[in-house]
């Protein structure tokens, strides 16, 4: 009986050998088959990628150069600005000097205040107090001075506008401003331009990774 079915088994495998060849024509087939379809899987990707940078990299570059425009005049303004203000205060240097002096004197006598309120704002915690306190003085001082000045008086906590616009005013572009371009031009940075810049180029290089991974198969 073993020996039968020993028989019996190879003949089985005799008929598979002979036979066995006409399924590697039709593996080929099938193989060529797929090849085909990833190539062409390939190749839709890589066309719709380079359809996507042709819509969306001019957006990208559009939006990157007005953003960077912005922060080189602000850069710009900003130096221009500042350069005149030095001068301006430098050309009033002689007449303002004197300002300048009292002012400095204001600030080393309001320096005394300045630590009480900050001593009461650590003592009282959450509270704040001495910010509290320092905040309703010179509110009621500025009041004070804005009473003086309307009733013909000279002011009182501050120079007059004359010495204000010679001696400390000038207008001038913040650092700020330069702070908050710049800000905003890395934020765009992140999106959308460099997801326009490389979002097609991300679908083409996907799809050859496609094609090429189909003849490793």
């Amino acid at each position: 009986m073993c020996l039968q079915s020993t028989n019996i088994l190879r003949i089985y495998i005799y008929i598979f050998t002979m036979f066995g060849f006409l399924f590697k024509p039709i593996k080929i087939v099938f193989g060529v088959f797929k090849l085909i379809g990833n190539i062409g899987r390939g190749l839709l990707e890589i066309l719709e990628g380079i359809g996507q940078e042709i819509i969306e990299l001019p957006q990208g570059l559009a939006v990157g150069a007005w953003s960077l425009s912005r922060v080189i005049i602000a850069l710009f303004i900003f130096s221009v600005s500042n350069f005149l203000c030095l001068i301006q205060l430098l050309s009033n240097f002689t007449s303002c000097i004197g300002y300048y002096i009292l002012q400095f004197i204001g600030m080393i006598f309001y320096l005394i205040p300045w630590l009480i309120f900050m001593i009461l704002d650590f003592g009282t915690g959450e509270m704040k107090l001495g910010g509290i306190m320092e905040h309703s003085l010179w509110y009621y001082l500025d009041r004070f001075d804005r009473y003086s000045v309307d009733s013909g008086g000279p002011h009182i906590i501050y120079f007059s506008k004359s010495v204000r616009d010679r001696c400390f005013s000038c207008k001038r572009l913040k650092p700020v401003a330069i702070t908050r371009n710049t800000s905003e031009f890395v934020k765009k940075v992140e999106h959308p331009i460099i997801p326009f810049i490389t979002g097609g180029l991300k679908k083409i290089f996907g799809g050859f990774d496609t094609i090429v991974g189909s003849f490793d198969m």
